[in-house]
């Protein structure tokens, strides 16, 4: 456990949040038809996609959500490195979803797989706690809820494998190298973040 005598330690880090779109109707579903397996071993090809691809550019996947994952990321990465691995993420999901979990839906369930993401980065506070490393910091709080204002806007394109970032956290990552992904300027009202007042964010599309 950490004590109050040791020195603080504070890490750069570029933070994702993301969640699987409909988790909650998929998982009734499936219920229904005794088909649960298939959802655990989505989340097995998934867990295995985040270590084996993300050994390559330093992805920690920190945290299990029951339908998604916070993942942890250098802060040295780069925007085009990030971002070509969350659309290689988004890929998988959907590649996985459409052989493995849409053949056996039987009720009105969205027919768009998809993932949401929510990008931030900043300085990480890090905590031992029980015997593991925990993670501080207003950039956890400000992915999380980037991921949860996705779908809250005035556009009308699905959410289904969007994301969101900061303005300020997008041109930190496009310093260290651009990436080739369209963004839209956008403007969110994130409970609790800047006095809920409108930040500038980006959307990005991880479909394209």
């Amino acid at each position: 456990m950490t004590y109050k005598s040791d020195e603080l330690k504070v890490s750069k880090k570029t933070v994702v949040f993301f969640d699987i779109c409909s988790s909650t109707a998929l998982l009734e579903d499936l219920l229904r038809s005794e088909n649960l397996v298939r959802w655990r071993n989505l989340l097995i090809q998934l867990k295995v996609f985040l270590r084996k691809r993300g050994k390559r550019i330093e992805c920690q996947p920190y945290k299990f959500q029951g339908d998604g994952w916070v993942l942890l990321f250098p802060r040295e990465t780069s925007a085009g490195t990030l971002f070509e691995f969350l659309r290689d993420l988004t890929r998988e999901y959907c590649i996985t979803y459409k052989n493995n979990i849409e053949p056996v839906l039987d009720g009105d369930v969205p027919t768009a797989p998809g993932l949401t993401f929510g990008i931030d980065c900043g300085d990480l506070i890090e905590v031992k706690m029980n015997q593991t490393w925990e993670y501080i910091g207003r950039p956890l709080n400000v992915a999380a809820r980037l991921e949860s204002a996705v779908g809250s806007g005035d556009e009308k394109d699905r959410k289904e494998n969007k994301g969101l970032i900061l303005n300020s956290a997008y041109q930190k990552l496009m310093e260290n190298g651009p990436s080739g992904l369209k963004t839209t300027v956008v403007n969110r009202t994130l409970k609790h973040v800047n006095a809920n007042n409108r930040l500038r964010c980006r959307l990005i599309d991880f479909a394209n």
